[in-house]
């Protein structure tokens, strides 16, 4: 144990949940052997392509197999395409969406079906004496082999199911193994909505898996004449069933850019019981009707979990739904983990009676998303103009702070403002309990209806210019903008440091473990609507600013002090820009020259306040 790797031993500690520098000194004075410590952490989950001629038959052979075997309590058999196999990060992404508390919520690609290499499976099933849970990532589901094996020798296991099939000779059919199923379908991309088959879909798994407890839909963009030329016999087949008795599902996972409305809602409560609902992901809901219904009927007894996107029909003004939205919110059990996007304003979660209600008991909050998965086009227009997520000032999070007692992990977006937005990370320290932030930095400026910037300040000569980044007089912007953009853009070790450094330093309880910095410049063309004007996502270049503004994970070391890793390495600007004035721009706050081969340096600005110089010193203005 003395010569394991500094790394390895906090990796050990930290999955042991105790962080205490004393229970790593007595970790490190232990003398077991290493496969004892070791081996419950690294191959409890043990994940296996299906397809790849290696992957399945030399593992059984390898040294001190039996050892690893003894510890791996789950296995995921995942069929890939073309025999390659994933890169290690597509790996990670896999596990991490097997492993999701909430099933189903994380995309899974839908894969093909592999019929030709499972009996190094079969061989491999009994050989792990501890196995509790399988994961089949497979289009049909395989064999009636591997359900067979799975049940002869490990009688109690839960299966998870992914595939895009249940047909009617299915071998999990009736399976008293059976616990979860993920469905995996294709959307419209003209109709946007093919919510039809997702009610037969529910009703089929009904059918053919009555004890199964856990249920997701998932959905691709397809086109309208790829929907119609695969149509599923079991889906078909599902129309002419008579409703079986009501289900008990624990959890339920809609697609999230699908949209969930009364009659959803109605088919739902016909399949399954939701008084036994523990999780439900719902989608995107601008259905005032339904929420009515949900405060009416108080259909919900164990909901602990939700996650939403709540939209206002165009046709309402919004009082009405918001109205309803937040007495439906009212009506639930108190919740323990929330995810509420969509276009309402701060308020309405901090001034309302939703926190009064859930705040005391919520352990996570999720107000923003960096994935495009909820996306859809039929309410683009209010996420160019409100994103997925409102952005929280310094006095709506102290607000939030105030309700949330317990809270330990927030994804939250924030306005950036060259470094003058310190007060919203001082508030965020407020959260008592707070281990894990998600912080969505919303990198486009701020501009008035007078195009000046917001908060207001004297404008050079240089910076009331305006540029012209194409042909089109659409493109003629204030020169402030762009040179704010490229300062909120800037983002470097250095300054996701102080940023952690500003969070946990105004904590009272424990520190802060983990920080996560999301940067946005018009992804998913999210707060694209400024003032008068609209950015268009691709007026500068985005690899420009992917260079500037990667997404950055600061994580508390007891050790080491802190680890920040970028997403990527990049510490300089291309050399080439793509138009003069930026470059004039770049050199006009970055003063510092070029490397070598021409590329440009860049440093972040510091933070800043108006009042108190609280991290002018937590780092050097050096350019990297």
């Amino acid at each position: 144990m003395e010569k394991l790797p500094l790394e390895i031993k906090l990796a050990i500690a930290k999955l042991t949940y105790d962080r205490t520098r004393e229970s790593l000194k007595a970790l490190s004075r232990v003398n077991w052997e290493w496969n004892a410590i070791a081996g419950p952490v690294l191959y409890r989950h043990l994940l296996i392509s299906l397809g790849m001629s290696s992957s399945s038959t030399w593992l059984p052979s390898l040294l001190h197999t039996q050892r690893v075997f003894l510890h791996v309590k789950r296995v995921s058999f995942v069929a890939v395409y073309n025999n390659s196999a994933p890169y290690p990060e597509q790996y990670r992404v896999i596990r991490d969406a097997l492993e999701e508390v909430d099933f189903g919520a994380e995309y899974t690609v839908a894969c093909p079906s592999r019929e030709e290499c499972w009996a190094p499976i079969l061989n491999l099933i009994p050989l792990l004496p501890h196995l509790s849970d399988v994961d089949i990532v497979d289009r049909d589901g395989g064999p009636a082999t591997l359900a067979q094996t799975i049940s002869r020798y490990h009688p109690t296991c839960r299966v998870s199911l992914f595939s895009s099939s249940l047909s009617p000779g299915s071998a999990w059919d009736h399976s008293p193994l059976l616990h979860a199923v993920c469905h995996s379908s294709h959307e419209d991309s003209y109709r946007l909505e093919n919510e039809k088959p997702k009610e037969m879909i529910l009703r089929n798994i009904v059918h053919r898996a009555p004890r199964v407890r856990k249920v997701a839909l998932q959905s691709s963009i397809a086109e309208s004449r790829e929907i119609e030329e695969r149509p599923s016999g079991s889906i078909m087949g599902a129309q002419a069933m008579a409703p079986p008795e009501p289900a008990q599902w624990e959890s339920i996972c809609w697609p999230p850019r699908s949209r969930f409305t009364a009659e959803c809602f109605q088919h739902l409560s016909l399949l399954t019981d939701l008084r036994h609902l523990k999780s439900w992901r719902a989608g995107w809901i601008g259905d005032a009707m339904l929420l009515q219904t949900i405060v009416d009927i108080h259909p919900f007894e164990n909901l602990t979990r939700l996650a939403l996107a709540l939209f206002a029909p165009t046709t309402d003004n919004g009082h009405g739904f918001w109205s309803r939205a937040e007495a439906m919110l009212e009506s639930l059990p108190p919740l323990t983990s929330l995810c509420l996007l969509g276009g309402y304003a701060p308020g309405f979660l901090t001034g309302g009676g939703v926190l009064r209600k859930h705040g005391p008991t919520l352990l996570e909050l999720q107000l923003h998303r960096t994935s495009d998965v909820w996306l859809n086009q039929a309410w683009a227009v209010s996420v160019e103009k409100n994103g997925l997520g409102p952005r929280f000032s310094c006095e709506d999070i102290l607000r939030l702070a105030h309700q949330l007692p317990r809270l330990r992990k927030l994804q939250i977006c924030v306005q950036r403002r060259r470094g003058l937005e310190v007060d919203a990370y001082t508030a965020l320290g407020r959260f008592a309990c707070l281990e894990e932030l998600d912080l969505v930095l919303n990198c486009l400026p701020e501009m008035d209806a007078d195009e000046g910037p917001i908060p207001s300040r004297e404008l050079t000569e240089s910076e009331k210019g305006r540029t012209w980044l194409g042909s089109s007089p659409l493109y003629d912007w204030p020169e402030w903008y762009l040179q704010d953009l490229f300062i909120n853009c800037a983002i470097d070790k250095p300054l996701a440091k102080a940023i952690f450094a500003q969070v946990s330093g105004s904590q009272r309880g424990p520190w802060l473990q983990r920080l996560t910095i999301h940067p946005l410049y018009g992804q998913l063309a999210q707060y694209t609507v400024c003032g008068p004007r609209r950015y268009c996502p691709g007026m500068v270049d985005e690899i420009i600013l992917q260079h500037l503004a990667p997404t950055w994970t600061v994580e508390l070391d007891l050790l080491t002090g802190l680890r920040t890793e970028p997403s990527f390495w990049s510490c300089v600007l291309p050399a080439f820009l793509g138009h003069y004035r930026l470059h004039f721009i770049v050199h006009s706050l970055w003063p510092t020259g070029c490397r070598e081969d021409g590329r440009l340096k860049w440093h972040s600005w510091p933070l800043r306040s108006s009042d108190v110089e609280t991290s002018q010193g937590v780092y050097k203005k050096k350019p990297m």
